[in-house]
């Protein structure tokens, strides 16, 4: 989706299955990403199972329930289940996760864009910050998350545009970003799409730290749910939502009320993934901001089936 948005950003008439399926360095691209998002995700869950974070919570791919003891006189019967324990020792996930950054790190350095080398090293920095020194404070874990996953498009899209242009010049980020670099309200495809993800993908945090408000809590970890209570968070989250979907839909609606075409997918088709998507998602961030953040069968409903919608909202990019 960011490589047809960028070519398009571009009005190049250069084939999007050419640029993504036979040129070297979008598959370099693409295996950087796959890279950023699964340290993220490994280095989140080390520090959450060495800190004891989440401890309770049996979906952790690092840990799983001990046996049950094994009854004897000297147990009694009121005696507490074991904690978790790693499933793998953290070692092995360690040597992981330095084999993934040493392989990272140079794979960037191949990528043509600058922009596209500069936001994957600020992502790959971000990973490596995050649970140690960025998850502790208010407000930045939430804004790490979602600029993580907001980079994405933009790294990938960055290197669309230069392979588009036959590496003519570097794209700029307001130019990827936003039709002219003086109007701001002409966002281009790709800044449609950088925008979905980071507040779509902030809302959908801030959701998360209400489900783990209690563990978070306990562990002295100051989310916005700890710091301002769940009733003010979810506030925040059906905030971020509904500045989500004014962005995509109304993007959609205009482009489609002008004639556009943006992808592949005809306009109205496009704007009825987005539309439905959004309402979806607007749905769920509103009975949890009813429910005052404290309803943990809603809050898990809400987050799983934002999956599902994340992927409506991402084909209407198609």
């Amino acid at each position: 989706a960011a490589a047809a948005a960028a070519a398009a950003t571009t009005k190049s008439s250069y084939s999007v299955w050419h640029l993504v399926f036979q040129q070297p360095s979008m598959w370099n691209t693409l295996f950087i990403l796959l890279g950023i998002t699964s340290t993220s995700m490994m280095v989140n869950d080390y520090y959450d199972t060495k800190l004891g974070v989440d401890a309770a919570r049996l979906d952790r791919p690092l840990q799983q329930p001990s046996p049950p003891p094994i009854p004897s006189l000297q147990t009694s019967p009121l005696t507490l289940p074991t904690p978790p324990t790693p499933t793998l020792p953290l070692w092995v996930v360690k040597k992981c996760l330095v084999c993934a950054y040493a392989l990272l790190l140079p794979a960037i350095s191949f990528m043509p864009s600058v922009l596209g080398r500069t936001t994957a090293t600020l992502s790959v920095m971000f990973t490596f910050w995050y649970t140690k020194h960025l998850k502790p404070k208010t407000w930045i874990k939430n804004i790490t998350c979602a600029c993580i996953m907001a980079l994405a498009p933009l790294t990938s899209g960055s290197v669309a545009a230069f392979l588009a242009n036959n590496g003519a010049t570097n794209s700029g980020f307001l130019s990827l970003l936003f039709a002219s670099p003086h109007h701001i309200g002409g966002i281009t495809q790709l800044g449609q799409l950088v925008l979905l993800l980071f507040f779509g993908f902030m809302g959908r945090e801030i959701t998360m730290d209400c489900q783990d408000v209690h563990d978070d809590a306990q562990h002295h970890i100051q989310t916005i749910p700890v710091q301002y209570g769940t009733k003010f968070a979810s506030q925040i989250a059906l905030g971020c939502y509904t500045l989500m979907a004014m962005v995509t839909v109304g993007c959609k609606v205009a482009a489609d009320g002008r004639g556009r075409q943006q992808g592949w997918l005809p306009p109205l088709v496009q704007c009825g993934f987005a539309t439905i998507g959004s309402l979806r998602m607007l749905q769920r961030a509103w009975q949890v901001y009813r429910t005052q953040g404290t309803n943990t069968h809603i809050n898990a409903i809400a987050i799983d089936e934002g999956k599902t919608t994340m992927l409506l909202l991402l084909a209407s990019f198609i």
